[in-house]
């Protein structure tokens, strides 16, 4: 019996099928069975499958009729013999020692789960991937606690994590709707019963991002799912309640009740919102609410209560009393005293300072500054009490004088092992790996590869031929920190960012 069970759903992604299952074949940690599961894929994806399995007996194929994401994953569970399961989405990919450092964590640490961190690897771009990457975006390492603050502030997606066996087994546990939302309710189902999990400060997982997948239809609002959220609602009270889970993490259920809903009634700013309020009051009608049904979400939602459920549509009591929040990309909404306008944004142009560079010049650089957690402001202070730093002068410090020091921008970027093993690098090692170490596959956290898009890398050295100088900040900077152009001895390129 393999230790590790890797379960990939396949439906209609020949053009992504062999580089996955590539990624998973020639895993480090080769003690796993896969079980592809077909979920009635018209394309060549069964035959990828038939060609890998006769060169790999360690691949299974499920074969069933088009059912869904969730079928499929449901599906594959059945099929675990392993004690460990993980999943493997079949138009992703995965650093090649992702499983042998997830089951090594497992075993060594003695914890109910494994999470790790996700690139995300987009074939289109809007405002929307920007949400998924920081949504990403690393925020814990190593063992810890399994409370409800930290179920919330973990990533749901169901590929970024080692499961034991034994605890969706012996606790029921299974995707519930076909929403393609059910990483959600499935994490909400074995978070609970977890009491450690440990969390990989890597980046393995490398997550796609398709127009026509479900997400990326979510993402570009063409699909008419609009109930995609609330048709977990009520499987997961259900859950809850029959599991006597609900009392112990009440706040947990209510709060992610309160988001399912808003997340539907607010799509498409609110296109369906009638829709999804008649169909969440009749579902919870029809069913044994248990504690909840005393609840005043609970009670809003069934009476369809719109004046308590616009006080709770994502305000607080502070943000009631003046806030500016950005609904979308054209439009921010301003709340003073309780009353909201809506005003169309100020679409801020980009400021390119000292160099002729196009418009196009690296959102990815833009997004992995701000949003991959390569700076911690809190790391750095901590570990430089000798220095009386704030949030500006932190960063100011590490630009300039930092580095040369060996202080190091956050923990998982050491950049004075970097420079140990590039000697070639004459400037800060961060901004040598964001502008250049990369796109030469010069890897540069924990011994990560990060990997990107050829048309990327093609029209990065490009723009490079133009460049008069090796020094050069590609960032983002926006309110006080402006200054940043005073650091000396680099070319500042500014991209003002909303």
């Amino acid at each position: 019996m393999a230790k590790v069970s890797v379960i990939i759903p396949v439906y209609n992604i020949e053009k992504y099928l062999k580089k996955c299952l590539d990624s998973v074949t020639n895993q480090t940690f080769s003690d796993i069975e896969i079980i592809c599961v077909n979920d009635g894929s018209t394309d060549n994806s069964l035959s990828i499958l038939e060609e890998y399995a006769k060169k790999d007996n360690r691949i299974k194929i499920i074969n069933k009729e088009n059912g869904g994401l969730s079928s499929a994953w449901n599906a594959g569970l059945n099929e675990v013999s392993s004690e460990y399961v993980t999943f493997v989405d079949g138009d992703d990919w995965i650093d090649t020692k992702t499983f042998k450092l997830a089951y090594e964590a497992m075993i060594n640490n003695k914890v109910d789960y494994v999470c790790w961190g996700a690139n995300i690897v987009p074939e289109y771009y809007d405002d929307k991937i920007n949400e998924q990457i920081k949504y990403h975006k690393i925020k814990y390492s190593g063992i810890q606690e399994v409370d409800d603050k930290l179920i919330s502030n973990t990533v749901v997606t169901v590929w970024s994590k080692l499961y034991k066996t034994a605890i969706i087994k012996d606790k029921h546990i299974y995707f519930p709707t076909n929403s393609g939302h059910d990483d959600n309710a499935f994490w909400l189902m074995y978070s609970p019963w977890a009491q450690k999990g440990y969390y990989i400060p890597e980046y393995l997982y490398n997550y796609v991002q398709r127009k026509n997948s479900i997400m990326g239809k979510r993402l570009l609002e063409t699909t008419n799912q609009i109930f995609d959220n609330i048709i977990m609602i009520p499987p997961i009270i259900n859950y809850y309640n029959t599991n006597k889970l609900t009392k112990p993490h009440y706040k947990l259920l209510i709060d992610n009740i309160k988001t399912f809903f808003f997340n539907d009634y607010n799509f498409l700013n609110g296109k369906y919102k009638q829709e999804v309020l008649e169909k969440i009051s009749h579902d919870l009608k029809n069913m044994d609410l248990g504690l909840l049904s005393k609840d005043k979400l609970i009670k809003a939602l069934i009476t369809k209560n719109l004046n308590y459920l616009k006080k709770q549509n994502n305000y607080s009591f502070l943000e009631k009393i003046f806030s500016i929040k950005n609904e979308n990309s054209t439009h921010k909404v301003i709340c003073i005293l309780g009353l909201k306008a809506k005003i169309k944004r100020k679409k801020k142009e980009i400021t390119l300072k000292t160099l002729p560079l196009s418009e196009r010049v690296l959102h990815l650089e833009i997004n992995q500054i701000i949003e991959s957690g390569f700076w911690d402001n809190e790391y750095y202070i901590r570990n430089n009490p000798n220095l009386t730093l704030d949030k500006l002068s932190a960063i100011k410090d590490y630009l300039t004088d930092g580095w040369q020091y060996g202080r190091n921008p956050s923990d998982i970027f050491d950049g004075t092992n970097y420079i140990q093993r590039y000697p070639q690098i004459n400037y800060n090692p961060l901004l040598y790996f964001l502008n250049e170490g990369r796109y030469s596959y010069k890897d540069a956290f924990l011994c990560n590869k990060y990997e990107f898009c050829e048309d990327d890398i093609i029209e990065y050295n490009n723009i490079r031929k133009n460049k008069p100088s090796n020094k050069v900040v590609y960032t983002c900077i926006t309110g006080n920190y402006d200054d940043l152009e005073e650091i000396k001895g680099y070319t500042y390129i500014n991209f003002d960012w909303d």
